[in-house]
């Protein structure tokens, strides 16, 4: 056997292209498998700059609304309605007709109702705000 046959046993592969004898020695070795890959995330989860200013928009938002509802709540705890009948009153409009009454039940009644919707108003705004 000649050296290059010897070196090409050895090494697997013939050297050279020579052969030994009438066949070419080739690699033992299995063939390299390609693997494709994936990405780790979805396309979903990846949010653009767009989106986080967006939903920084609505946060703030919500939160302009959430204290406008605590100034409104604030003002509405701190009215005092006498019992009177006379010096306080309300006063609804719409644009063509107008509402006004002094009556202090009503006025009570109204001030009760307005402060259970704020509330729950509030509580609303509250969880869209958790994070």
């Amino acid at each position: 056997m000649s050296t290059d046959a010897k070196v090409a046993e050895k090494n697997g592969k013939p050297t050279n292209g020579k052969t030994n004898g009438s066949t070419t020695l080739e690699s033992s070795q299995p063939p390299v498998k390609v693997v494709e890959l994936k990405p780790t995330q979805s396309a979903k989860s990846v949010e653009t700059v767009e989106d986080k200013i967006q939903k920084i928009r609505e946060l703030n938002h919500r939160s302009d609304r959430f204290e406008k509802l605590l100034d409104s709540e604030k003002k509405l705890k701190g009215m005092r309605i006498s019992s009177d009948n006379q010096s306080d009153h309300m006063l609804i409009t719409d644009g063509d007709e107008e509402f006004r009454t002094a009556n202090t039940e009503v006025l009570k009644k109204v001030v009760q109702v307005v402060l259970a919707e704020i509330s729950a108003q509030k509580n609303s705004v509250a969880e869209s705000l958790a994070i």
